[in-house]
């Protein structure tokens, strides 16, 4: 009895650990995201600014 009591304590203390836990790792999920996507979109910049570049550059050799 006292030992099923025990573990009925633990259970209800390992619920908000374990929820816990889950918050923890969807932080972690959502920093690794959000750092994907900043460069994904930092890398699309630079390519498109470099592609500007060019064709800048091109245009104005073929003006002279």
């Amino acid at each position: 009895m006292w030992s099923d009591e025990v573990e009925a304590v633990q259970n209800r203390h390992l619920v908000h650990t374990k929820e816990q836990l889950e918050y923890n790792r969807i932080d972690k999920e959502y920093e690794f995201v959000k750092k994907r996507a900043l460069v994904n979109f930092l890398t699309n910049s630079k390519l498109k600014a470099d592609l500007h570049f060019h064709q800048r550059s091109v245009s104005m050799l073929n003006s002279i």
